[in-house]
């Protein structure tokens, strides 16, 4: 079930998914990976630089979840979130007992 958050962007002429959409900045052993999330015919998409979009599967009963395998091989669950300003601006990516931390450098 889509957040209220997410209905309203949808009801004012966004997409489903409008208030994801962008790039989200991860930064782990002081690495920084940026993945670009984008809608596309009502379905998320998400992409690392470099490498080609997949569809993120929404996670049933859970707001604002999302979960993906990559090619290869590799599980993710997504999980977006608002910050103080009420904006989603944030997104972890958990993958077995790792959780890392995001932010959206642009929409």
């Amino acid at each position: 079930m889509l957040s209220t958050s997410l209905l309203a962007y949808e009801a004012s002429g966004g997409g489903k998914y409008e208030a994801l959409v962008g790039e989200y900045e991860f930064e782990y052993q002081g690495q920084v990976m940026v993945i670009t999330f984008k809608e596309e015919a009502g379905k998320l998409l998400a992409a690392p630089q470099g490498e080609e979009f997949i569809e993120v599967d929404p996670v049933e009963g859970e707001d604002m979840m999302f979960d993906v395998t990559t090619p290869q091989g590799q599980y993710y669950e997504i999980l977006f979130a608002k910050d103080e300003s009420g904006k989603v601006n944030l997104c972890t990516l958990i993958t077995m007992s790792l959780e890392i931390e995001g932010v959206r450098v642009n929409e």
